[in-house]
C-alpha cells in the first residue's frame, strides 16, 4: 500500500541520518545494500528520498538513491537526473563516498556516458575532475574514473585539464569491492598517450602507450592492438624507427598480426614509401586520436 511504502522509505531515511550523523558509515554500506532493491521499488519516490537527504551530510543515502535511478531502463528528465548527479559530486563527503567506491564509480561512468550522448562532452569535465579529487586518497592513487577524463577531453579537443592527473606517477589503484577494471587502466594508458600526442608530448605519449601494450594479459585486447598501433607511429616520428619495449613482462607476447604489421611498417619507412605517412605525423599530429578506432568503449 502507499502507506507502507511511505513508512519504509522514512525508515530508510531516518536510518541514513542516524548512521550518518555517528560516522557509523561502514554500518550504513552495509544497511544500504541490503536497501537497494526497496529503493528499486519505490523509484517513484526517488525525488522525495534524495530532498530529505542532504548530498554533504548523508552522501551514501544520496548516492544510493541516484545510483539506482541510474539503474533504471529509462530516465524520464535527463537533463534534471544530470544535474542532480553534478550537485552530489559538488558536495559530497570524501570521507563517506570511500565506503562505496563502486557505486561512485559507476555513477561516474554513467554520467560520461549521459555527457557523451548529449554531444557536449566538454560539459562534463570539471565535474569528472572534481569526482576524481575527491575519490582518490592521494595524486598516486589511479582510479576508473580517470578514464572517463581522458575520454572527455579527447572527444571535446580540450587536452589540458586532463594534464595534472596524467602527470602523476601512478603507484596505487583505488579499488572497487576487492578489484579494479583492467579495461579501465588500459584505457587511462591509451587515452592519455593519445592526449599528450596531441599535445606533442611524444616521449611521455611513448610511455603511455608502452604500458598500455605490456600490461600482463592472457590475450590481446582490442585497446592494447591500437596502443601498439599508435606506439609504432609515435615512435617512427620521434626516433625515426621502432623502439623496443623497455620492459616487457614475461608471458605476455603480442599476436603474429601486429608483428607483421610492424615489419611491414618498418620497412615500408625504411624504404621511403611511408612519407604520406610521416608528413601526416609531423603536421597533423592532433589528428592521431580523431581516428574512428579512438573510442574503443561498447
Amino acid at each position: 500500500s502507499v502507506g507502507s511504502m511511505a513508512a519504509t522509505l522514512d525508515q530508510f531515511v531516518s536510518r541514513v541520518r542516524s548512521l550518518s550523523e555517528s560516522e557509523k558509515y561502514a554500518e550504513l554500506a552495509e544497511t544500504i545494500d541490503k536497501s537497494t532493491e526497496m529503493l528499486a521499488r519505490n523509484i517513484g519516490h526517488a525525488t522525495n528520498v534524495l530532498e530529505s537527504l542532504d548530498p554533504e551530510r548523508h552522501s551514501l543515502g544520496h548516492l544510493a538513491v541516484l545510483s539506482v535511478k541510474a539503474s533504471m531502463p529509462s530516465i524520464p528528465d535527463v537533463e534534471s537526473f544530470m544535474h542532480q548527479i553534478v550537485t552530489f559530486v559538488k558536495f559530497c563527503a570524501p570521507e563517506q563516498i570511500r565506503y562505496a567506491a563502486e557505486s561512485y564509480c559507476s555513477l561516474c561512468h554513467f554520467y560520461t556516458r549521459l555527457i557523451i550522448e548529449s554531444k557536449k562532452p566538454m560539459r562534463g569535465i570539471e565535474t569528472i575532475r572534481l569526482a576524481i579529487q575527491k575519490l582518490r586518497p592521494s595524486p598516486s592513487h589511479l582510479t576508473s574514473v580517470h578514464a572517463d577524463l581522458a575520454q572527455l577531453c579527447l572527444l571535446s579537443k580540450c587536452l589540458k585539464p586532463a594534464i595534472p592527473f596524467l602527470d602523476c606517477d601512478i603507484s596505487e589503484f583505488v579499488q572497487e569491492n576487492g578489484r579494479f577494471d583492467v579495461k579501465l587502466f588500459l584505457l587511462y594508458y591509451y587515452y592519455g598517450g593519445m592526449i599528450y600526442t596531441g599535445l606533442k608530448k611524444f616521449e611521455r605519449a611513448l610511455h603511455f602507450f608502452e604500458v598500455a601494450v605490456t600490461t600482463p594479459a592472457q590475450a590481446i585486447s582490442a585497446i592494447m592492438l591500437e596502443a601498439y598501433k599508435k606506439y609504432i607511429l609515435v615512435s617512427l616520428l620521434l626516433h625515426g624507427k621502432v623502439c623496443r619495449f623497455i620492459c616487457c613482462p614475461t608471458g605476455n607476447s603480442l599476436s603474429l598480426s601486429s608483428l607483421f604489421f610492424v615489419s611491414c611498417l618498418s620497412v615500408l619507412y625504411l624504404l621511403c614509401l611511408v612519407f604520406p605517412l610521416f608528413h601526416f605525423c609531423l603536421n597533423s599530429s592532433m589528428c592521431i586520436f580523431q581516428s574512428p578506432n579512438f573510442s574503443l568503449i561498447n
